[in-house]
């Protein structure tokens, strides 16, 4: 409320002052709620593309991965062998198991 002086005259500042605070505040809070929603907005799309990416990613590897039922043996088969002459050995063997007619 304007106050009023002895002689009788209204004063407006002190009502001016607190319209014109009351606003600014409110307009203040108001700016930084609307950055905080976008900056969490924002972070959401991040993380839900980082996630896409992951699954793309994931999917890409299960893809590259052992396609048949001998890949196994055989990236073994590579990973252990000492020289050349231990792979054929291995190799052999292998094709004489594989090859029976039992």
């Amino acid at each position: 409320y304007p106050s009023v002086a002895s002689d009788g005259s209204i004063s407006w500042t002190p009502t001016t002052f607190l319209i014109t605070y009351v606003v600014l505040v409110n307009w203040f809070l108001f700016q930084v709620s609307i950055a905080v929603l976008l900056d969490n907005f924002h972070s959401a799309r991040k993380m839900s593309k980082a996630k896409e990416q992951l699954a793309q990613a994931k999917e890409r590897r299960r893809r590259k991965q052992l396609s048949t039922p001998l890949d196994p043996l055989l990236l073994r088969l590579c990973e252990d062998f000492l020289d050349e002459e231990d792979l054929t050995k291995r190799l052999k063997t292998l094709f004489k198991i594989i090859d029976s007619d039992d």
